[in-house]
């Protein structure tokens, strides 16, 4: 398979993972470059990396002092040098990338995301009509030329508020109406992963927020009566 990948990931408080992540995608023959935005305070350095010089100049790095969740994901795709993106979290080392790679490629016009055991197991739970809910944070492949289809009738009607900043993944794969690919994750947790100060599930609002995510995108898409 052809470097015809980009590779876009968010970090927040969690740096330390990094070196492992980036080499890690580096391995991979199918990546061609990496877009890093660092969001929060202090900001990162290219030495904080661990990379050697010749995947270093590879390496987009952007530091935003403020932190707008998984909707940076999205928004920092348009540093890549791709349309094809690949993506995770900066907690999980994936260790399938090939397989969520040749996924999308035999099919791209949906997102291939790879599940956590959960996850995989409770899909169809997932599913309205043709709209059907995935996260990214496992490693997923999506095409950057679908965000402003997905978003833009969210933003027309509710603008660009916090909701969106953190059910951004959530929103995305179901607005896009698609019935997409999902794979077993397979991955190393880094740590971080479950500490309550940054894994986002953690926190007490997660669960109304995510059904508010759902309830307005099944919403915009006119599907009534959808599980949330």
């Amino acid at each position: 398979m052809e470097a015809t990948f980009s590779f876009v990931m968010l970090s927040w408080a969690r740096p330390r993972n990094l070196p492992a992540i980036l080499s890690n995608v580096f391995s991979q023959p199918f990546v061609d470059d990496v877009v890093l935005l660092h969001q929060g305070i202090p900001a990162i350095g290219p030495d904080q990396l661990g990379l050697p010089p010749s995947e270093l100049k590879r390496v987009l790095l952007r530091n935003a002092p403020e932190n707008h969740f998984m909707w940076s994901r999205f928004s920092a795709c348009r540093c890549a040098k791709h349309d094809r993106i690949l993506t995770c979290d900066d907690d999980n080392l994936v260790k399938n990338w090939p397989a969520i790679a040749e996924a999308f490629a035999s099919n791209p016009e949906v997102i291939a995301a790879a599940l956590c055991d959960g996850h995989y197991a409770q899909d169809m739970r997932c599913h309205w009509g043709d709209a059907h809910e995935v996260l990214l944070g496992w490693g997923a492949a999506f095409d950057r030329r679908w965000i402003s289809e997905a978003f833009a009738p969210y933003i027309a009607k509710h603008g660009h508020d916090a909701l969106l900043d953190r059910k951004a993944d959530r929103l995305f794969s179901i607005l896009l109406n698609r019935k997409h690919q999902i794979l077993p994750a397979v991955f190393r947790e880094l740590p971080g992963a479950t500490d309550a100060d940054m894994a986002l599930y953690r926190r007490a609002d997660h669960k109304d927020l995510t059904r508010e995510a759902r309830r307005r995108a099944l919403d915009l898409l006119g599907i009534e009566g959808g599980r949330v």
